[in-house]
């Protein structure tokens, strides 16, 4: 008779803990599929990152896997709403250095009578 070895060390693959995920985001690195991962968990939507075994063991994730960030389908259209946000920055009326109201009359033939430091 063979001997029956328990493999407590070798675990199931890890999966997501519901049965219905939808996929809000393709990323080509883990630094980004953790920033998107960050903006929904802020938001309260429960996040769970894929990434195939052989990627991340190397770290590589051209050509030999995709990272994918999954929700659970009732959250989808509100995280795609979230991840659809225009990051664009606001335009800015006035300009980011305030300059003194005589600037445009200053002549650059007179010396200061200061030093300028």
């Amino acid at each position: 008779m063979g001997t029956v070895i328990e493999m407590r060390f070798l675990r199931p693959r890890r999966q997501p803990p519901q049965k219905s995920w939808s996929v809000v985001a393709d990323c080509t690195s883990s630094f980004e599929a953790e920033v998107i991962a960050g903006l929904l968990r802020t938001a309260e939507i429960p996040v769970f990152i894929q990434q195939d075994g052989a990627a991340r063991a190397m770290g590589i994730t051209i050509g030999i896997g995709a990272i994918r960030v999954l929700v659970p389908t009732p959250y989808e259209a509100e995280a795609v709403a979230l991840l659809a946000e225009d990051e664009t920055p606001p335009l800015i009326d006035e300009p980011a250095i305030q300059f003194p109201d005589d600037y445009d009359d200053y002549d650059e033939d007179e010396t200061p009578d200061e030093p300028i430091v």
